[in-house]
C-alpha cells in the first residue's frame, strides 16, 4: 500500500485546476469553446486553446473570469502566467468568489491575456466571451 502512494506521489504533485487534452496540436488562435452541459446545475466544463507564442519558450499570462450579468466577478478558474500552448479543460463547480453556490442565471466566462501580469488593467485583453446559462 505504502509504494502505490509513492507511485501516485508525483501525479498528486503535478496536477493542476486546468486539464490538458492529450494528442491534440496547439489551437492556430485562441479558443474558447462552449462549456458543457449548458445550461448546467452543479458544474460545467470548459474547453479553451493557447496557441504557440514566439520562439522564446514564454507564453502569455491567461485568466479565465466569470462575470455575472452586472458584471460582478464570481470566480477566476484559471489564473496562470507563462501558460503552455495547447487545449486545456477546466471545471466550474458553480461556485462563487464566497465558496458559495451561485444562483440561477446568465453567467459570462472570459478568457484573458496579458503578456506579464495582470497588475496592469490596461494591457488586458478579453480574447474570448461564452454565455454560460445556471440553472
Amino acid at each position: 500500500m505504502n509504494r502505490l502512494l509513492l507511485a501516485l506521489l508525483p501525479l498528486l504533485f503535478f496536477a493542476s485546476c486546468a486539464d490538458q487534452v492529450i494528442d491534440n496540436p496547439p489551437p492556430a488562435s485562441y479558443e474558447l469553446k462552449q462549456n458543457y452541459p449548458n445550461p448546467f446545475n452543479d458544474s460545467t466544463v470548459v474547453e479553451y486553446g493557447i496557441l504557440f507564442v514566439g520562439t522564446n519558450m514564454q507564453g502569455p499570462y491567461i485568466k479565465m473570469v466569470v462575470y455575472d450579468r452586472f458584471r460582478r466577478k464570481q470566480t477566476t478558474l484559471v489564473d496562470q502566467s507563462n501558460h503552455a500552448a495547447g487545449r486545456f479543460t477546466v471545471t466550474w463547480n458553480g461556485r462563487g468568489v464566497n465558496g458559495l453556490k451561485v444562483p440561477a442565471g446568465v453567467y459570462y466566462i472570459e478568457l484573458q491575456k496579458n503578456s506579464i501580469s495582470f497588475d496592469d488593467d490596461d494591457h488586458v485583453e478579453v480574447v474570448l466571451q461564452i454565455a454560460a446559462i445556471k440553472k
